[in-house]
């Protein structure tokens, strides 16, 4: 079993947590309900600096390099869409407003040599920004007609595509250098969308979704067609989706409110309570997925072997998991932990035959 220690906690409930290179040390960057963004030393297990989230509850939370700075990029129920410097701690410019109601999802890209966010609000719209000039790109992206709560961001030949995931039953894919109208427009089953995620299969970019009614479908983001049958198995709604690379194959991961974790190869990974939080990444030789659960526990499995390496026993619910390369495990829960595996994960070496 990995070893865990409580590094740090927020005042209330973290929502989003991920890990990123700062320098020459590994951190978390959490976002709480209590309205802060905090970063973490992993290796030192102790907090490095809280930067101010805005003026309500942060919900959204994706990290990148901007120049030769490492930045946070966040959304809030104060409506607004924020950039901070890791190092520093300070904002960066002003804060991007131009939602109507709290920003539920923010993921970022490039375009055209810039780097931009997209989000996704309470509104149903979608809306690009260039975090450079502060300034939005383009028009609000218009098609959802209900909450907008997952946005993934990918390359797909020569276009930046933004995949938008919503209340309204329905995924859009967006070129973001054409802003007419979503290349591709998704309608699914009967309930929300709670989880995007995008990879590559046989060199097509593809989109993986999870919805309120169970289903879990793969869709070709070029033609919108279905990839394959759709993945069967979850009895609930489906809250989380995740994609890896095992050889030359894309690997879809997904959890749900029938308390199982959905992987390619062996039987669903059982929890006692709904599925919150996934992370898929390639830890040495191996696809390692990390799933958290309400019942708090959190679940380590090796991709390819279709085996269990760990599980970690917690005693609250978790709402956010995050997995790096060198096997580093980052949990947030209800109680505002952080928990990490400082040791890292040691994955088992498979031998031959």
């Amino acid at each position: 079993m990995p070893a865990h220690l409580t590094i740090g906690r927020h005042l209330e409930w973290v929502n989003a947590v991920a890990v990123t290179g700062l320098g020459d040390r590994l951190v978390a960057v959490s976002a709480g309900e209590d309205g802060s963004v905090r970063v973490w030393d992993l290796a030192a297990g102790q907090l490095l600096r809280s930067l101010g989230g805005g003026t309500g509850s942060v919900y959204a939370l994706a990290v990148t390099g901007l120049g030769d700075r490492t930045v946070a990029v966040t959304g809030s129920t104060d409506r607004s869409v924020r950039v901070w410097d890791l190092v520093s701690g300070r904002a960066v410019g002003v804060p991007l407003q131009g939602h109507g109601g709290p920003v539920w999802a923010v993921a970022t890209g490039e375009l055209g040599g810039r780097l931009v966010a997209v989000s996704g609000g309470e509104d149903g719209l979608v809306r690009v920004w260039d975090l450079v000039s502060g300034r939005a790109v383009g028009v609000p992206l218009e098609g959802h007609f209900a909450p907008v709560y997952t946005v993934v961001v990918a390359a797909v030949g020569a276009r930046t595509i933004a995949v938008t995931g919503s209340k309204d039953r329905s995924v859009r894919a967006w070129d973001l250098a054409d802003q007419d109208g979503p290349v591709v427009s998704l309608r699914l089953g009967a309930g929300r969308v709670d989880a995007v995620a995008v990879g590559t299969v046989a060199g097509r970019a593809v989109a993986v979704t999870g919805a309120e009614d169970g289903s879990v479908l793969m869709w070709d983001l070029t033609s919108g067609a279905p990839v394959g049958p759709a993945l069967v198995g979850h009895v609930g709604g489906v809250r989380a989706v995740a994609v890896g690379s095992a050889g030359d194959r894309a690997v879809a991961v997904s959890g749900g409110s029938d308390r199982t974790v959905r992987v390619p190869l062996g039987a669903p990974r059982r929890h006692a309570d709904p599925v919150r939080a996934l992370a898929v990444a390639a830890v040495g030789e191996r696809l390692v997925a990390v799933s958290g659960s309400d019942d708090g526990t959190v679940r380590v499995s090796d991709l390819a072997g279709g085996v269990t390496i760990a599980t970690v026993e917690l005693d609250v619910p978790v709402s956010a998991v995050a997995l790096a390369t060198s096997g580093a495990i980052v949990v947030a829960h209800d109680r505002g932990h952080l928990r990490v595996d400082l040791a890292g994960l040691t994955v088992p070496r498979r031998e031959p035959g």
